[in-house]
């Protein structure tokens, strides 16, 4: 396999339903939604519970045109543990089958499905036409009977409300037939007799006794909500931008816009402590086993596994990372979970789960990072250009490979846990919810948490990591068989922290990327689609890297790099015509109104780290009078400052089949 993986499917092909929806068939096909749904609710859990072992354990439903359908179950694990995965297969298609699912599994499935209707009739209300447009055309070619989504919620509820334990073992076992569905085996696996050992396995695995069902969600969190909220230190109201600003007499510092954009969605982002600025660079490593690490963990009294499914169960969503100044939660929900998400963010905080076999486990996810970097092209290209951007700071680039195996579980928990529980935390909040309903329960959540500081200096340890612009190339060879290489090639810059500076950045990045999108498809008649930003990691830093990405044959990699150079030199020596300039301004002008009705933008931009940072209210302010003021003498300058060829950093990755040898050693005379 590609990255050194051995996949095995059991694969059932039956009869399509053919010929235009019926009701008859539209109650047949919800039924399999749901079977499936279980069925992957399942593979998950068992992915989870031996995530040493398998990388992937997942079912699909796949119709060909309404002739016929095919199912596939299918689990990924290591060559050395294949027998493991045969075994999973045949294991739980007969747990199903013979045993079929519990009628809890099946009150989950549905309050899942229900959930994700109510979602869809409230966003409809806000769905641009277009996509409702794309959804009529797609039913028709189809032969499906088109339908708003109120309709079709009263037909699956109706459909819901006879599913039960018979119906969902019949339906399972009419996606799946009788008799053994084909199996098969993909990737790179050597045995001596590879059907009679596969067969062997699987045959054996079709007598094994079976593990008992699974349990059921739990019905809601083990954290008792405070009877007195906390109170309020400060409140203000930004008119003008509809921004309300909160902070508590606890140090905890709310955010929120409350907006129509998108019906029944709520976006958080939240800002805690200082992230890797916390982290003494002895200690690298720590951060990237943190981001493995937290979620799945789980809290202190709910394991990863039962608030994995408590939060799927209440179409909640939840992230964590490690920013360069602070720990990163990120997450969403429908309207009526925001208080789950609160409560949640509260016992991550306060309560989070010190388990040293979820640490190991966290650990052998993270040395997966190594592996990618020398079998996948952009993984490898961006670790080497990481080792040239900071110059091998452990912090920014992948510390040497054996840095994860060293770290312990007391370095880990000493650092993530201080970093979480006693530092500043600000939330941010955009979406469809009531503001005074959300202030009342963050007082009642996070509002009642231990007295949190304000963000005081970092360490004295701490250093902001510098980036550094060596000019040069950097090739890198991967292990793969797939005939794709990556290119990227980039210019340090300064004035990120200014937005009005990076306005003009990133327009000038955008013309450049037209120059190479004309170059490669009209000249050279390729393909590709080349990506040009301008990236400053995730702060308001002064320093970042003007970056222009693609990805092309291999052959063709160094050349189109050299190209890339030459018309970034030929910008900065010959500058920018006015026609260029406005054929970036007029798609930001036109689409400033859409731009400013996301709830991304606002929660990114803005309300993340408004109080910490207050500039930020001055981006959506000035965004459309920056853009009309830009001139083309501006974005000439700042190409002549930067985009010269003595300046540029060359990052190719390529597979080993095509790699530029080096350069021949000279003979002794």
């Amino acid at each position: 396999g590609e990255t050194g993986a051995v996949s095995f499917q059991l694969n059932s092909v039956i009869a399509g339903p053919g010929g235009p929806e019926t009701l008859a068939s539209r109650t047949t096909a919800i039924r399999r939604e749901l079977v499936m749904n279980l069925l992957n609710e399942r593979l998950d859990q068992l992915r989870r519970a031996h995530s040493h072992e398998f990388g992937e354990a997942a079912a699909q439903t796949s119709s060909f045109g309404g002739f016929y359908i095919q199912n596939v179950l299918t689990v990924t694990t290591a060559p050395p543990t294949w027998y493991r995965a045969v075994e999973a297969v045949a294991i739980e298609r007969r747990r199903v089958a013979e045993q079929g699912f519990t009628a809890a599994e099946i009150a989950e499935a549905i309050e899942r499905m229900r959930r994700r209707h109510e979602y869809a009739i409230a966003a409809e209300a806000t769905e641009a036409s277009a996509y409702g447009a794309d959804r009529l055309a797609m039913a028709l070619a189809q032969d499906l009977v088109p339908g708003n989504a109120s309709q079709f919620q009263a037909q699956t509820e109706a459909i819901m409300a006879t599913f039960d334990r018979a119906v969902a073992k019949a339906t399972f076992n009419e996606l799946w037939g009788p008799g053994d569905p084909a199996l098969i085996g993909i990737g790179n696996l050597q045995l001596p007799k590879p059907e009679k050992d596969i067969l062997g396995v699987y045959r054996t695995a079709k007598k094994a006794q079976l593990p008992p069902p699974p349990k059921s969600v739990m019905a809601a969190l083990d954290y008792a909500t405070p009877a007195t909220p906390g109170t309020i230190k400060e409140r203000r109201y930004i008119e003008d931008l509809d921004i309300h600003v909160i902070e508590f007499a606890n140090g905890a510092r709310l955010n929120l816009k409350a907006t129509k954009f998108s019906r029944n969605l709520v976006q958080f982002h939240a800002r805690v402590g200082r992230g890797l600025l916390s982290l003494p660079p002895r200690l690298a490593g720590l951060n990237l086993i943190a981001s493995n690490y937290l979620i799945d963990a789980g809290v202190a009294r709910h394991n990863g596994d039962d608030l994995r499914r408590f939060v799927a169960q209440r179409n909640l969503g939840l992230g964590f990372g490690v920013g360069e100044d602070a720990f990163i939660f990120t997450g969403g929900s429908d309207t009526r979970g925001l208080p789950d998400l609160f409560a949640l963010l509260k016992a991550y905080l306060e309560d989070p789960a010190w388990r040293i076999e979820d640490f190991q486990t966290a650990q052998i996810r993270t040395s997966l990072l190594y592996s990618e970097a020398s079998r996948e092209a952009d993984a490898a290209l961006n670790a080497t250009a990481a080792r040239v951007m900071s110059q091998d700071n452990p912090l920014f680039a992948l510390p040497p490979a054996d840095t994860v195996g060293r770290r312990t579980f007391e370095e880990f928990t000493t650092w993530l846990g201080g970093g979480l529980t006693d530092t500043a935390v600000e939330v941010g909040v955009v979406g469809d919810f009531d503001i005074e309903t959300a202030v009342a329960l963050f007082a009642r959540t996070l509002g009642t948490a231990p007295a949190r500081p304000p963000h005081t200096p970092p360490p004295a340890y701490a250093t902001r990591i510098q980036f550094y612009g060596t000019p040069g190339r950097w090739q890198n060879v991967v292990y793969s068989e797939i005939p794709r290489a990556a290119v990227r090639v980039q210019w340090l810059v300064h004035g990120c922290s200014d937005v009005h500076t990076l306005r003009r950045l990133e327009a000038l990045s955008s013309v450049l990327e037209n120059r190479v999108l004309l170059e490669i498809r009209e000249k050279l008649g390729a393909t590709y689609d080349p990506s040009a930003t301008v990236w400053n990691g995730d702060t308001l830093r002064d320093d970042g890297y003007f970056m222009l990405r693609l990805t092309a044959p291999p052959a063709e990699a160094l050349g189109l790099a050299r190209r890339i150079r030459d018309l970034a030199a030929e910008l900065a020596q010959n500058g920018l015509t006015e026609e260029e300039l406005e054929g970036v301004r007029q798609p930001v002008l036109s689409g400033n109104d859409a731009r400013l009705r996301e709830n991304s933008y606002w929660l990114y931009h803005v309300l993340q780290a408004l109080q910490e940072e207050p500039a930020r209210l001055e981006w959506p302010r000035s965004r459309e009078a920056d853009y009309r003021a830009m001139t083309v003498t501006e974005l000439n300058a700042l190409a002549r400052q930067y985009l010269t060829t003595d300046k540029a950093q060359t990052f190719v990755a390529v597979p080993q089949s095509v790699a530029t040898p080096p350069p021949a050693k000279p003979r002794k005379p």
